[in-house]
């Protein structure tokens, strides 16, 4: 691949930024509007083809990709190119607003929302945006944030969808952008709690037929909840006990609680059958 020489490298660079102020207004308003729309912050060599096809660029595309990567000290395999290398004043500035909103809100959406208490459909108008950096100490420039990395479309005032390609966090990213993820969540959550209130109900239900069950086993055998089992239940003495055995069981000893639920969490292994076994704690069943 060509190398350009670090006078060439930058004499192409500069040629590029002057290509992309001519076209954009500045490299700053370039890069978030057709370079980098996404936010990714850096371009493989692929994505920064397709970025350059986007801004109509006719130049020396293998020379210009050498030279920014030579910007970065990287290498030519795998290498990724960011705003800092076009111009590094204007990726300075960039990240020092990103910097700004996360240390001090969270980030650029939990930024604007706290500027704008919330609202929904909010928006700041540049005298207000100005005014809440002056009163947050952000030191960076205001002009050039507002005017070419927000308000990308001139219209004089900012929505939460001009930070949200800033915004590190993913998911904050879609949930501001996409009312129907929000929707699509909001519904896994409800369908989430629904199930959980009704597994806790499940086990409750589960739980107190097997106390009745124990009970009138016991009952029907003088306490010993053993003696009841061969009595009750495994009428040919294998300590094993069908479903069929069970239900023949509960009628017998006028179990009047769930006998499916029983079932259930008896046969937790879903073999078909409830099995009494005697260990060095004593006997138990499963």
């Amino acid at each position: 691949m060509f190398t350009a020489s670090y006078a060439t490298s930058d004499r192409i660079i500069e040629t590029f930024r002057d290509f992309l102020t001519q076209r954009f207004g500045s490299v700053l308003k370039a890069w978030r509007l057709e370079i980098d729309p996404a936010g990714g912050n850096e371009l493989l060599f692929s994505e920064f083809i397709d970025a350059l096809i986007r801004v109509s660029w006719t130049g020396e595309t293998t020379a210009l990709w050498s030279a920014l990567v030579n910007q970065s000290a990287g290498e030519q395999k795998d290498a990724k190119v960011g705003l800092k290398e076009i111009s590094s004043q204007d990726g300075a500035c960039l990240y020092e607003f990103r910097r700004w909103t996360v240390d001090g809100f969270g980030g650029p959406i939990d930024m604007f929302k706290q500027l704008t208490n919330h609202r929904s459909n909010a928006s700041l108008t540049y005298e207000e945006f100005t005014a809440a950096c002056a009163s947050y100490c952000f030191t960076g420039d205001v002009n050039k944030v507002f005017h070419e990395a927000l308000d990308l479309e001139g219209v004089g005032s900012i929505s939460v969808n001009d930070l949200a390609s800033l915004e590190p966090n993913k998911l904050k990213r879609k949930l501001a952008v996409d009312p129907g993820f929000v929707m699509c969540l909001a519904a896994a959550k409800a369908a989430a709690r629904k199930m959980k209130k009704r597994y806790q109900k499940q086990q409750q239900v589960q739980q107190s037929a097997v106390r009745e069950f124990r009970h009138r086993v016991k009952s029907a055998s003088q306490g010993s909840f053993i003696r009841g089992w061969r009595k009750v239940l495994d009428l040919d003495e294998n300590l094993v006990v069908s479903k069929i055995e069970l239900l023949k069981g509960c009628r017998k000893i006028a179990f009047e609680g769930n006998v499916n639920a029983l079932w259930k969490l008896l046969d937790f292994d879903d073999d078909g059958a409830i099995h009494l076994q005697l260990s060095r704690f004593g006997w138990h069943w499963y």
